[in-house]
């Protein structure tokens, strides 16, 4: 059981804070060894609106690039259908009357990816500014300042919203939320040293 998982089940055992999730998608988003497709999605992928083909053709050049090896399709499609799972809602004829009684994941209720039965294609969508914690922004930040290195301590407001690793693209923050989470952020340091 790794030190994460021992936090969870001590502080949040039944998922009930949204911030849980958060940080169990973040934890998926940056782990390119063990969850190889869904860091790729979140750090290169870059397409907001895409359909299985599209995924599938760029996940296929990305994996056969990196992996220096051919990977079956059919390998590649378990993995696009295991990632749309992860953060879309099944959709019910009738809904169930607790979270406890639906199949789907609970990554879904972060609302980050919709499926559009019209175009059979998905959307990425923006974070919402009240579920996702400003500390876990931050820590997408620092976490980033780690791994790049910088000629200086301060991360570019563009890196920090396309880079790789970067809160924008974990989260998926367009630049007006991002630059909110940002003089929030600001703000509360400013609060912690007065």
């Amino acid at each position: 059981e790794t030190p994460l998982a021992q936090f969870v089940r001590h502080c949040d055992p039944y998922f009930e804070d949204e911030g849980t999730l958060w940080v169990l998608h973040y934890h998926l988003a940056t782990n390119s060894q063990q969850a190889t497709t869904w860091s790729w999605f979140f750090n290169r992928f870059g397409v907001r609106h895409f359909t299985q083909d599209l995924f599938l053709t760029h996940l296929q050049r990305f994996v056969e690039t990196n992996a220096k090896r051919k990977v079956s399709p059919r390998s590649l499609e378990k993995d696009f259908r295991c990632f749309v799972r992860t953060y879309t809602r099944t959709v019910e004829k009738t809904s169930p009357a607790s979270p406890e009684e639906s199949f789907d994941c609970p990554l879904a209720s972060l609302n980050l990816l919709e499926y559009l039965p019209n175009t059979k294609s998905y959307r990425l969508l923006t974070a919402h500014e009240d579920s996702l914690p400003e500390l876990l922004v931050a820590h997408a930040l620092v976490h980033m300042r780690a791994e790049i290195p910088l000629t200086n301590s301060e991360i570019a407001f563009r890196d920090a919203l396309y880079g790789e690793g970067s809160p924008g693209r974990l989260f998926n923050l367009d630049p007006e939320s991002l630059y909110g989470y940002l003089i929030r952020l600001d703000e509360q340091q400013d609060k912690i040293l007065s």
